[in-house]
């Protein structure tokens, strides 16, 4: 990339017509490093040729790191981001889904970031039927647990190392207790789970639970009737 300004977008996805030009335009300065704009779910192309309308206001302007204490933290969309702060990060190859997520907590939690959230709506996210995310299919739901899981046990050993701060701790605690409830219920859709694959699955479960607390408060009937856990 040769400019000074990074936007990723799904393959799937598209923006409004001039959305780029109008916030760069509008709110391009020295001391921005990351805008992020809104988000439209679509199931389809109708909207793609539609003008943005432009009723835009500014929603928050400061520190990436209060940024993560105040909003939910999503994907790496709809984020214009410079350049140089992300000249050491990467995606990680090794995640299948939450890729998106573990990228966007590592550029936001880099020390001395100023971001400016904006209403602007000009980012269409298309909701694909048939994708990893939306199948209900056994392998589906397989392959979203193995990736959850390693998932979670990248996030909380970055968490461990890097995040000290209490009032962040406790927003990504929070959000993955979320995608832990999301493992159990996937979890419950895979058929005939081989004996490897549910050892596999305690081994790992029991691993995140003896990093964390917040994993430990969480209701062991479901993983003991799936003898992921033994029985407490």
């Amino acid at each position: 990339a040769k400019g000074e300004w990074l936007l990723f977008v799904d393959p799937d996805d598209f923006l409004a017509p001039n959305t780029l030009s109008f916030i760069l335009n509008k709110y391009d300065r020295e001391d921005i490093d990351v805008i992020r704009f809104g988000v439209n779910l679509t199931e389809g192309y109708d909207l793609w040729d539609v003008p943005i309308a432009l009723n835009d206001e500014i929603q928050f302007c400061g520190s990436t790191k209060d940024y993560v204490k105040i909003y939910e933290i999503t994907t790496s969309f709809p984020y214009l981001i410079k350049k140089h702060v992300l000249s050491n990060i990467r995606y990680d190859e090794d995640l299948a889904i939450f890729e998106d997520l573990f990228f966007v907590y590592r550029f936001l939690l880099q020390d001395n970031m100023k971001i400016l959230r904006i209403s602007l709506r000009g980012y269409y996210y298309v909701q694909i039927p048939t994708s990893v995310t939306n199948l209900k299919t056994s392998t589906a739901y397989r392959k979203r647990t193995n990736a959850a899981l390693t998932y979670m046990e990248k996030m909380i050993d970055f968490r461990q190392v890097y995040v000290k701060d209490a009032g962040i701790r406790q927003k990504i605690d929070g959000k993955n207790e979320c995608i832990l409830w999301g493992i159990l219920a996937n979890l419950r859709r895979i058929d005939n789970p081989s004996i490897r694959e549910i050892g596999e699955f305690r081994s790992r479960y029991n691993n995140l639970r003896r990093k964390t607390s917040y994993i430990k408060s969480l209701k062991t009937t479901l993983l003991s009737s799936l003898m992921l856990l033994p029985p407490p």
